[in-house]
């Protein structure tokens, strides 16, 4: 997991690719239209979204294996959770067609960070990662989707 500022960028990432990806992000804010914004076909997108918030005994931890997940929050906050994933306990079959697996809360509490504007975090397929955590209310987010595979 990465979490840094996204001035930092480039510390972490140094194709064209990415840096189309973090031109995308940069470009966003709070009035920004919700929806899938492309930038390599399949290989790489953002989605803006307004997830709801939640308590923490009505999540999951998930992961992904294919893509790599870099959020950012554009409005409001979003209390996170991490944890390695050979630690987590699968909660059902992974998914395919949606690209994620979800896995039970572990019997010790997880890292929590708070990801705010100007914030951005990255998870890969190692990563269990506990999203919008909090509450009541909602969080507007962008979540880049890289194809791992490309990030090497």
């Amino acid at each position: 997991m990465i979490l840094d500022r996204l001035e930092n960028w480039s510390r972490y990432f140094s194709s064209p690719l990415m840096d189309q990806v973090r031109a995308c992000l940069a470009g966003l804010g709070p009035d920004s239209a919700l929806g899938e914004r492309p930038i390599q076909d399949r290989d790489a997108w953002v989605n803006v979204f307004e997830g709801r918030l939640r308590p923490l005994d009505q999540a999951l931890f998930e992961a992904h294996r294919i893509y790599a997940d870099v959020q950012v929050v554009l409005a409001g906050q979003d209390s996170c959770g991490w944890a390695p994933l050979a630690g987590l306990v699968p909660q059902g079959e992974y998914d395919p067609a949606k690209d994620v697996a979800f896995f039970q809360l572990p019997s010790s509490p997880p890292d929590f960070f708070t990801l705010q504007p100007g914030l951005f975090a990255v998870f890969f397929p190692d990563d269990g990662h506990l999203p919008q955590i909090g509450g009541p209310g909602t969080v507007l987010k962008a979540v880049a989707k890289i194809r791992v595979d490309l990030l090497k």
